[in-house]
């Protein structure tokens, strides 16, 4: 019964983490097009171009 369960589990748990992987991956790919909209649009976000500077 265990086994069963395992072998149910494993690909479920192998297909989350790809996920979590995969949105991360996203985010970090779309943040700067982003800030560089919002930048061109002429907004000034003061407060999120620290945390921009400290990650890149």
């Amino acid at each position: 019964m265990t086994q069963s369960r395992d072998t149910f589990f494993e690909p479920l748990k192998s297909v989350m983490t790809w996920g979590v992987l995969l949105g991360v991956a996203i985010v970090f790919i779309m943040a700067p097009q982003v800030f560089i909209v919002v930048e061109r649009a002429g907004l000034q976000p003061g407060f999120f171009m620290p945390a921009i500077y400290w990650y890149y």
